[in-house]
């Protein structure tokens, strides 16, 4: 028995419609791995980063706990300069 004109229709048409689905699940699959990639990428760089912050702010702490150094010693006039006669 020879399909008719919509049964063969149907069937290209359905044949069609899977092609265009097994390629959107390929995308969306391709798009889950590289999100999947990025989310590593954002915990790795997120630890680095919360690491580097707590050493820097350990180290600006001990550089504000430091006493401050003397103030300089006051440049000599120019009277002091002169030689004495």
């Amino acid at each position: 028995m020879k399909p008719t004109n919509v049964e063969f229709f149907m069937a290209v048409n359905a044949e069609a419609t899977n092609k265009y689905l097994e390629g959107i699940k390929q995308l969306l699959e391709q798009l889950l791995d590289k999100f999947s990639g990025l989310e590593s990428w954002k915990t790795t760089a997120d630890s680095s980063l919360g690491s580097l912050l707590q050493t820097t702010a350990g180290r600006v702490q001990k550089l504000e706990a430091r006493p401050r150094p003397p103030p300089p010693l006051p440049l000599p006039s120019a009277t002091m300069l002169q030689p004495r006669p």
